[in-house]
């Protein structure tokens, strides 16, 4: 799973998981007196704009991340419902009951993530193994 992928595997069906690879993935987004994130302010900006540019939202983030502003075909739907759950979500207790081992493979130079957070994704999990 690649970035918030591995919150959307978490967050789903785990049972017969044999294992988790994640790429600059997390469990929670989001920073919190307990664990370091992005903070708060730069998703509730998205998710204001997002409703009247949504196009312009998914540019600037492109941009970002490095991968240019192409015009791609956007399903504003699900990109809402993302970033909702970049700003909500918490998989912390799906990562720790998860009783496969999880690979996280954090690429140091990530535009998005900060080191704190890449350093302790998926701590609380059974089983761990980190790449950066």
């Amino acid at each position: 799973a690649h970035s918030l992928g591995a919150m959307h595997v978490l967050a789903g069906e785990t049972r017969r998981c044999r294992g988790l690879v994640a790429i600059n993935g997390f469990d929670r987004f989001m920073a919190a007196p307990d664990v370091p994130g992005v903070a708060t302010r730069v998703v509730e900006r998205m998710i204001a704009r997002f409703a009247d540019a949504p196009e312009a939202v998914l540019g600037e983030f492109r941009q970002r991340c490095g991968a240019g502003a192409e015009t791609v075909p956007l399903a504003a739907d699900p990109l809402a419902e993302d970033l909702r759950l970049l700003r909500d979500g918490d998989c912390r207790p799906e990562a720790a009951s998860l009783p496969a081992p999880i690979l996280s493979l954090q690429g140091a130079r990530d535009p998005i993530l900060p080191a704190a957070m890449r350093a302790q994704a998926f701590a609380s999990a059974h089983r761990i193994d980190r790449d950066e």
